[in-house]
């Protein structure tokens, strides 16, 4: 992490005042950093920051797009759209209704190198999100319908950034870094490769990839 500071180059010498040596730094960056792993494996960071009554947590598998075979590119992202419509024990609108109900905040996302769950918090409800949490990320039930459904927004997803020229030149900027390298690709595949992908087959990357190891 990078912090930087602008200052305005219009402003006279004059008029520029001297950094302050005892400014405070945020709590989060000036508290240690407790680390520990778990019997199953799982290596654990934790912040602490007594002024707030949140919590906020990132769990991060070593997974990511890369990790994909080339002819089912975007298997993980859409995983990572269907993580929380449903887990054995729970509906989506179950899981929609118990986050929304506390205030609190469930996302997942995909990058090259990792598969990552974001929750947030106030400290009474964390014990019970992060249940959920390990409940779809063990559990997901998958279902049929909203397989079809993400796989049609993907694909309309696709469709849409193959219409903005900023999108067009990326793609064209990644494939002349990485050559056949799987970062060269877009998280979300390719058309061909996303409408090749089946429930089953998420079902199969899922037992793959999410383990404590």
């Amino acid at each position: 992490m990078s912090l930087c500071s602008f200052v305005n180059p219009l402003l006279k010498p004059s008029q520029r005042r001297p950094a302050q040596d005892n400014f405070p730094l945020p709590a989060l960056l000036t508290s240690p950093c407790y680390r520990s792993q778990l019997a199953n494996g799982i290596v654990l960071l934790v912040y602490e920051n007594p002024s707030a009554n949140i919590v906020a947590g990132r769990l991060f598998l070593r997974q990511g797009s890369s990790s994909e075979p080339p002819e089912q590119a975007g298997l993980l992202a859409l995983l990572s759209a269907l993580l929380t419509k449903g887990s054995r024990d729970r509906s989506a609108h179950e899981i929609a209704e118990f986050v929304e109900s506390s205030g609190a905040s469930l996302g997942t996302d995909v990058a090259n190198d990792y598969f990552l769950v974001s929750l947030k918090s106030v400290a009474a409800d964390f014990p019970a999100l992060l249940t959920l949490a390990a409940e779809l990320l063990r559990y997901p039930s998958l279902p049929d319908a909203e397989f079809d459904l993400e796989q049609r927004l993907a694909l309309e997803a696709l469709r849409s950034q193959r219409e903005q020229p900023f999108n067009l030149a990326y793609d064209q900027l990644r494939q002349s870094l990485y050559g056949q390298h799987p970062y060269a690709l877009d998280t979300l595949g390719t058309e061909t490769t996303l409408g090749s992908l089946s429930r089953d087959r998420l079902a199969a990357a899922h037992q793959q990839y999410f383990r404590p190891d």
